[in-house]
């Protein structure tokens, strides 16, 4: 590994590694893909992606980039500490992915009820300027 790389581009992003819409990794593999990039430095392989390192090494390899794997800490984990943070990143990731679908389900209902009340308004209104012609 060369001591001193030269035109560092630092890319930051704060996510979930099984994330798969990224767009500091997405930059990143776009200027893989057009041979812009010689290396990659990682301080944890999991810290570009949860899953799936391989294929984006693979492709990597494919551009001719290299990625450098800094700390080797996560190879001194033993399988069951892998499988476990696996398991808790997938389920922080679909627990997100569930508050939001709340969210968003929240917001269309209260969209139609707002609509709803909306129309109500004006049936109202149009009744009430009915009774006040009639009664003219």
């Amino acid at each position: 590994m060369t001591r001193n790389p030269k035109n560092l581009k630092i890319f930051k992003e704060v996510g979930s590694g099984v994330n798969d819409e990224r767009r500091e990794l997405s930059k990143v593999l776009n200027l893989v893909m057009e041979k812009k990039v010689d290396r990659i430095f990682i301080l944890y392989k999991d810290r570009l992606t949860r899953f799936g390192f391989h294929y984006i090494e693979q492709i990597c390899k494919k551009f001719g980039t290299r990625i450098e794997v800094i700390s080797d800490e996560e190879e001194t984990k033993s399988e069951q500490e892998e499988l476990a943070e696996d398991i808790i990143s997938i389920i922080h990731s679909f627990s997100g992915k569930l508050y939001g679908m709340r969210n968003r389900f929240r917001e269309v209902i209260d969209n139609s009820i707002k609509e709803v009340k909306q129309d109500e308004e004006k049936q109202e209104n149009k009744i009430s300027e009915t009774d006040n012609i009639q009664k003219e």
